[in-house]
Protein backbone atom coordinates (compact mmCIF):
# COMPACT_ATOMS: atom_id res chain seq x y z
CA UNK A 1 0.00 0.00 0.00
CA UNK A 2 1.31 3.44 -0.90
CA UNK A 3 0.40 6.96 0.26
CA UNK A 4 1.35 10.27 -1.35
CA UNK A 5 0.29 12.65 1.41
CA UNK A 6 0.73 12.75 5.15
CA UNK A 7 -2.95 13.21 6.01
CA UNK A 8 -4.02 9.95 4.32
CA UNK A 9 -1.06 8.14 5.87
CA UNK A 10 -1.99 9.36 9.36
CA UNK A 11 -5.55 8.16 8.84
CA UNK A 12 -4.16 4.75 7.93
CA UNK A 13 -2.15 4.65 11.17
CA UNK A 14 -5.25 5.58 13.18
CA UNK A 15 -7.39 2.89 11.55
CA UNK A 16 -4.67 0.23 11.82
CA UNK A 17 -4.18 0.71 15.56
CA UNK A 18 -3.64 -1.25 17.65
CA UNK A 19 -3.48 -4.69 15.98
CA UNK A 20 -3.40 -4.18 12.23
CA UNK A 21 -0.15 -2.35 11.60
CA UNK A 22 2.13 -3.31 8.73
CA UNK A 23 5.44 -4.92 9.76
CA UNK A 24 7.38 -2.46 7.57
CA UNK A 25 6.78 1.27 7.04
CA UNK A 26 8.89 3.17 4.52
CA UNK A 27 9.05 6.98 4.60
CA UNK A 28 10.47 8.57 1.44
CA UNK A 29 10.56 12.36 1.71
CA UNK A 30 13.29 14.65 0.39
CA UNK A 31 13.01 17.24 3.18
CA UNK A 32 14.98 15.92 6.17
CA UNK A 33 12.84 17.59 8.82
CA UNK A 34 9.51 16.46 7.35
CA UNK A 35 10.93 12.97 6.86
CA UNK A 36 11.90 12.76 10.53
CA UNK A 37 8.53 14.17 11.59
CA UNK A 38 6.72 11.45 9.59
CA UNK A 39 9.00 8.72 10.98
CA UNK A 40 8.45 9.99 14.54
CA UNK A 41 4.67 10.02 14.00
CA UNK A 42 4.83 6.43 12.74
CA UNK A 43 6.86 5.30 15.76
CA UNK A 44 4.45 7.08 18.12
CA UNK A 45 1.47 5.31 16.53
CA UNK A 46 3.19 1.92 16.75
CA UNK A 47 4.11 2.48 20.39
CA UNK A 48 0.62 3.50 21.43
CA UNK A 49 0.46 3.13 25.21
CA UNK A 50 3.36 0.73 25.42
CA UNK A 51 5.30 0.25 28.61
CA UNK A 52 8.86 1.63 28.50
CA UNK A 53 8.67 3.23 25.04
CA UNK A 54 12.35 4.21 25.24
CA UNK A 55 13.25 0.52 25.37
CA UNK A 56 10.99 -0.32 22.43
CA UNK A 57 12.65 1.88 19.78
CA UNK A 58 16.13 1.41 18.34
CA UNK A 59 17.41 3.84 15.71
CA UNK A 60 20.20 3.06 13.23
CA UNK A 61 21.26 6.27 11.51
CA UNK A 62 22.96 6.42 8.13
CA UNK A 63 26.39 5.92 9.72
CA UNK A 64 25.33 2.82 11.67
CA UNK A 65 23.72 0.73 8.97
CA UNK A 66 25.60 -2.46 9.65
CA UNK A 67 23.61 -5.48 8.51
CA UNK A 68 25.02 -7.74 11.22
CA UNK A 69 24.19 -5.30 14.00
CA UNK A 70 20.68 -4.76 12.63
CA UNK A 71 20.07 -8.49 12.31
CA UNK A 72 21.32 -9.07 15.85
CA UNK A 73 19.06 -6.34 17.20
CA UNK A 74 16.07 -7.87 15.44
CA UNK A 75 16.73 -11.24 17.06
CA UNK A 76 17.23 -9.82 20.55
CA UNK A 77 14.33 -10.50 22.90
CA UNK A 78 12.48 -7.53 24.37
CA UNK A 79 12.01 -8.26 28.09
CA UNK A 80 10.91 -4.87 29.37
CA UNK A 81 8.80 -3.57 26.47
CA UNK A 82 5.65 -4.76 24.75
CA UNK A 83 7.02 -4.48 21.21
CA UNK A 84 10.21 -3.74 19.30
CA UNK A 85 10.56 -1.00 16.67
CA UNK A 86 13.68 -0.55 14.55
CA UNK A 87 14.16 2.61 12.51
CA UNK A 88 16.66 2.58 9.66
CA UNK A 89 17.76 6.00 8.34
CA UNK A 90 19.21 5.34 4.89
CA UNK A 91 21.98 7.52 3.43
CA UNK A 92 21.19 9.74 0.48
CA UNK A 93 22.61 7.28 -2.05
CA UNK A 94 22.77 3.78 -0.52
CA UNK A 95 24.82 1.25 -2.45
CA UNK A 96 23.20 -1.73 -4.14
CA UNK A 97 25.11 -4.12 -1.90
CA UNK A 98 23.96 -2.29 1.24
CA UNK A 99 20.33 -2.47 0.13
CA UNK A 100 20.73 -6.17 -0.64
CA UNK A 101 22.07 -6.83 2.86
CA UNK A 102 19.25 -4.84 4.44
CA UNK A 103 16.70 -6.76 2.43
CA UNK A 104 18.07 -10.02 3.83
CA UNK A 105 17.65 -8.62 7.35
CA UNK A 106 14.03 -7.73 6.66
CA UNK A 107 12.99 -11.14 5.35
CA UNK A 108 12.31 -12.52 8.80
CA UNK A 109 11.17 -10.00 11.38
CA UNK A 110 8.53 -11.71 13.53
CA UNK A 111 7.28 -9.42 16.27
CA UNK A 112 9.42 -6.50 15.04
CA UNK A 113 8.19 -3.32 13.37
CA UNK A 114 10.61 -1.67 10.94
CA UNK A 115 10.53 1.98 9.87
CA UNK A 116 12.73 2.81 6.87
CA UNK A 117 13.50 6.50 6.35
CA UNK A 118 15.04 7.76 3.09
CA UNK A 119 15.26 10.87 0.94
CA UNK A 120 14.88 8.73 -2.20
CA UNK A 121 14.86 5.07 -3.25
CA UNK A 122 15.09 3.92 -6.85
CA UNK A 123 11.76 2.31 -7.75
CA UNK A 124 13.51 -0.07 -10.13
CA UNK A 125 15.50 -1.76 -7.37
CA UNK A 126 14.55 -5.10 -5.88
CA UNK A 127 14.72 -3.47 -2.46
CA UNK A 128 11.96 -0.97 -3.26
CA UNK A 129 9.76 -3.54 -4.97
CA UNK A 130 9.96 -5.87 -1.98
CA UNK A 131 9.28 -3.28 0.73
CA UNK A 132 6.36 -1.91 -1.28
CA UNK A 133 4.98 -5.44 -1.64
CA UNK A 134 5.13 -6.40 2.04
CA UNK A 135 4.73 -3.02 3.74
CA UNK A 136 3.30 0.49 3.58
CA UNK A 137 5.08 3.31 1.74
CA UNK A 138 4.67 7.04 2.32
CA UNK A 139 6.34 8.90 -0.54
CA UNK A 140 5.95 12.58 -1.28
CA UNK A 141 6.41 13.61 -4.92
CA UNK A 142 8.39 16.80 -5.50
CA UNK A 143 6.02 19.43 -4.19
CA UNK A 144 5.00 22.53 -6.07
CA UNK A 145 5.49 25.77 -4.18
CA UNK A 146 1.81 26.25 -3.36
CA UNK A 147 1.46 22.60 -2.30
CA UNK A 148 4.38 22.87 0.09
CA UNK A 149 2.99 26.10 1.51
CA UNK A 150 -0.40 24.47 2.06
CA UNK A 151 1.17 21.45 3.77
CA UNK A 152 3.29 23.67 6.01
CA UNK A 153 0.21 25.63 7.09
CA UNK A 154 -1.40 22.32 8.05
CA UNK A 155 1.80 21.25 9.84
CA UNK A 156 1.81 24.44 11.93
CA UNK A 157 -1.87 24.07 12.79
CA UNK A 158 -1.33 20.50 13.99
CA UNK A 159 1.67 21.46 16.08
CA UNK A 160 -0.37 24.21 17.73
CA UNK A 161 -3.38 21.92 18.19
CA UNK A 162 -1.18 19.35 19.93
CA UNK A 163 -0.49 22.02 22.55
CA UNK A 164 -4.24 22.57 23.04
CA UNK A 165 -4.36 25.84 21.10
CA UNK A 166 -5.52 27.20 17.74
CA UNK A 167 -3.78 29.56 15.35
CA UNK A 168 -5.40 32.10 13.05
CA UNK A 169 -5.08 31.17 9.34
CA UNK A 170 -3.23 34.38 8.44
CA UNK A 171 -0.71 33.70 11.23
CA UNK A 172 0.02 30.13 10.11
CA UNK A 173 0.32 31.28 6.47
CA UNK A 174 2.75 34.00 7.49
CA UNK A 175 4.90 31.47 9.38
CA UNK A 176 4.91 29.12 6.38
CA UNK A 177 5.99 31.92 4.03
CA UNK A 178 8.71 33.18 6.39
CA UNK A 179 10.30 29.91 7.48
CA UNK A 180 9.01 27.32 5.01
CA UNK A 181 12.41 26.40 3.56
CA UNK A 182 13.66 25.26 6.98
CA UNK A 183 11.33 22.84 8.77
CA UNK A 184 13.34 22.83 11.98
CA UNK A 185 13.26 26.63 12.20
CA UNK A 186 9.53 26.66 11.46
CA UNK A 187 8.96 24.15 14.26
CA UNK A 188 11.09 26.15 16.71
CA UNK A 189 9.38 29.46 15.89
CA UNK A 190 5.99 27.82 16.39
CA UNK A 191 7.11 26.44 19.76
CA UNK A 192 8.19 29.95 20.75
CA UNK A 193 4.72 31.21 19.90
CA UNK A 194 3.04 28.50 21.96
CA UNK A 195 5.15 29.47 24.96
CA UNK A 196 4.65 33.18 24.37
CA UNK A 197 0.83 33.13 24.44
CA UNK A 198 0.83 31.29 27.76
CA UNK A 199 -2.69 30.51 28.94
CA UNK A 200 -4.34 32.06 25.89
CA UNK A 201 -5.71 29.42 23.53
CA UNK A 202 -5.43 31.44 20.29
CA UNK A 203 -2.33 32.58 18.41
CA UNK A 204 -2.77 35.65 16.20
CA UNK A 205 -0.70 37.39 13.54
CA UNK A 206 0.12 40.06 16.14
CA UNK A 207 1.74 37.38 18.30
CA UNK A 208 3.86 36.25 15.35
CA UNK A 209 4.97 39.83 14.67
CA UNK A 210 5.82 40.31 18.33
CA UNK A 211 8.37 37.53 18.82
CA UNK A 212 9.32 35.69 15.63
CA UNK A 213 12.45 36.53 13.65
CA UNK A 214 11.04 38.09 10.54
CA UNK A 215 11.66 39.95 7.33
CA UNK A 216 10.27 43.33 6.34
CA UNK A 217 7.92 41.80 3.76
CA UNK A 218 7.29 45.00 1.81
CA UNK A 219 10.98 45.78 1.33
CA UNK A 220 11.90 42.15 0.66
CA UNK A 221 9.37 42.04 -2.17
CA UNK A 222 10.93 45.20 -3.57
CA UNK A 223 14.26 43.42 -3.33
CA UNK A 224 12.86 40.46 -5.26
CA UNK A 225 11.54 42.73 -7.98
CA UNK A 226 14.94 44.45 -8.28
CA UNK A 227 16.62 41.05 -8.62
CA UNK A 228 14.15 39.88 -11.28
CA UNK A 229 14.70 42.99 -13.39
CA UNK A 230 18.46 42.50 -12.76
CA UNK A 231 18.91 45.91 -11.12
CA UNK A 232 21.97 45.08 -9.04
CA UNK A 233 22.47 48.57 -7.61
CA UNK A 234 18.93 48.77 -6.20
CA UNK A 235 19.03 45.17 -4.97
CA UNK A 236 22.27 45.78 -3.04
CA UNK A 237 20.92 48.99 -1.54
CA UNK A 238 17.73 47.30 -0.28
CA UNK A 239 19.68 44.29 1.02
CA UNK A 240 22.09 46.51 2.96
CA UNK A 241 19.19 48.47 4.47
CA UNK A 242 17.37 45.30 5.54
CA UNK A 243 20.48 43.88 7.21
CA UNK A 244 21.12 47.18 9.00
CA UNK A 245 17.53 47.06 10.30
CA UNK A 246 18.42 43.77 11.97
CA UNK A 247 16.81 41.40 9.47
CA UNK A 248 18.43 37.94 9.88
CA UNK A 249 20.32 37.10 6.70
CA UNK A 250 18.98 33.52 6.64
CA UNK A 251 15.40 34.78 6.92
CA UNK A 252 16.05 37.20 4.07
CA UNK A 253 17.51 34.42 1.92
CA UNK A 254 14.44 32.27 2.55
CA UNK A 255 12.09 35.07 1.60
CA UNK A 256 13.98 35.57 -1.68
CA UNK A 257 13.91 31.79 -2.23
CA UNK A 258 10.14 31.79 -1.79
CA UNK A 259 9.75 34.55 -4.41
CA UNK A 260 12.05 32.76 -6.83
CA UNK A 261 10.20 29.46 -6.36
CA UNK A 262 6.81 31.11 -6.93
CA UNK A 263 7.78 32.85 -10.15
CA UNK A 264 9.69 29.76 -11.32
CA UNK A 265 6.38 27.89 -11.07
CA UNK A 266 4.64 30.64 -13.06
CA UNK A 267 7.40 30.43 -15.67
CA UNK A 268 7.07 26.62 -15.82
CA UNK A 269 3.33 26.85 -16.46
CA UNK A 270 3.84 29.33 -19.29
CA UNK A 271 6.77 27.40 -20.77
CA UNK A 272 4.66 24.22 -20.89
CA UNK A 273 1.86 25.94 -22.77
CA UNK A 274 -0.28 26.92 -19.79
CA UNK A 275 -2.45 30.03 -19.66
CA UNK A 276 -2.98 32.79 -17.13
CA UNK A 277 -6.09 30.91 -15.97
CA UNK A 278 -3.85 27.92 -15.17
CA UNK A 279 -1.62 30.21 -13.10
CA UNK A 280 -4.61 31.58 -11.17
CA UNK A 281 -5.74 28.04 -10.40
CA UNK A 282 -2.30 27.30 -8.94
CA UNK A 283 -2.13 30.62 -7.07
CA UNK A 284 -5.67 31.86 -6.35
CA UNK A 285 -4.39 35.24 -5.12
CA UNK A 286 -2.88 36.01 -8.53
CA UNK A 287 -5.53 38.07 -10.29
CA UNK A 288 -5.53 41.27 -12.30
CA UNK A 289 -2.41 43.42 -12.03
CA UNK A 290 -0.80 40.98 -9.54
CA UNK A 291 -1.06 38.19 -12.09
CA UNK A 292 0.25 40.42 -14.87
CA UNK A 293 3.24 41.43 -12.75
CA UNK A 294 4.16 37.79 -12.05
CA UNK A 295 3.74 36.85 -15.71
CA UNK A 296 5.99 39.72 -16.76
CA UNK A 297 8.60 38.80 -14.15
CA UNK A 298 8.57 35.14 -15.18
CA UNK A 299 8.98 36.03 -18.85
CA UNK A 300 11.77 38.55 -18.25
CA UNK A 301 13.86 36.52 -15.81
CA UNK A 302 13.49 33.23 -17.66
CA UNK A 303 13.59 29.54 -16.77
CA UNK A 304 17.38 29.19 -16.85
CA UNK A 305 17.94 32.06 -14.41
CA UNK A 306 15.22 30.78 -12.04
CA UNK A 307 16.82 27.33 -11.85
CA UNK A 308 20.27 28.81 -11.33
CA UNK A 309 18.93 31.24 -8.71
CA UNK A 310 17.45 28.44 -6.59
CA UNK A 311 20.73 26.53 -6.73
CA UNK A 312 22.73 29.63 -5.77
CA UNK A 313 20.43 30.46 -2.85
CA UNK A 314 20.52 26.90 -1.51
CA UNK A 315 24.32 26.87 -1.77
CA UNK A 316 24.50 30.25 0.00
CA UNK A 317 22.29 29.00 2.84
CA UNK A 318 24.74 26.16 3.45
CA UNK A 319 27.63 28.63 3.38
CA UNK A 320 25.90 30.86 5.94
CA UNK A 321 25.41 27.90 8.28
CA UNK A 322 28.91 26.49 7.89
CA UNK A 323 31.21 29.51 7.58
CA UNK A 324 32.09 32.54 9.63
CA UNK A 325 32.13 34.97 6.72
CA UNK A 326 30.48 38.34 7.34
CA UNK A 327 26.85 38.37 6.22
CA UNK A 328 27.26 41.72 4.43
CA UNK A 329 29.91 40.16 2.19
CA UNK A 330 27.82 37.03 1.57
CA UNK A 331 24.82 39.21 0.75
CA UNK A 332 26.83 41.09 -1.86
CA UNK A 333 28.01 37.80 -3.37
CA UNK A 334 24.52 36.29 -3.68
CA UNK A 335 22.93 39.46 -5.07
CA UNK A 336 25.69 39.72 -7.68
CA UNK A 337 25.00 36.14 -8.76
CA UNK A 338 21.23 36.55 -8.86
CA UNK A 339 21.24 39.65 -11.08
CA UNK A 340 23.57 38.20 -13.72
Amino acid sequence: MKYANLQAFEKHLESAAPKHFSPIYTIIIKDRFMRKAAADATAKALLGNQRNPDLSLKVFDEHQLNASAISEEMQTLTLFADCKIIRLDLPEKPSTSALKELLECLKSTPGVFVIISASAINHATTFYKQIEKVGVVLEFPEEKAWEKEKNLVTFVAKQVAAAGKIIDPDASLYLAKQFGTDGALLYNETEKLITYVGDRNRISLQDVSAICAQVNIENSWQLGEAIFRRDGKTALRITTALLQEGTPFLALLRQIRHQVQTDYTVCSILTNGGTQDDISRQFPYMRGFILERHVRTASDYGMVRFKRAMQEIDAMELMVKNSGIEHNLLAEIIITKLVR
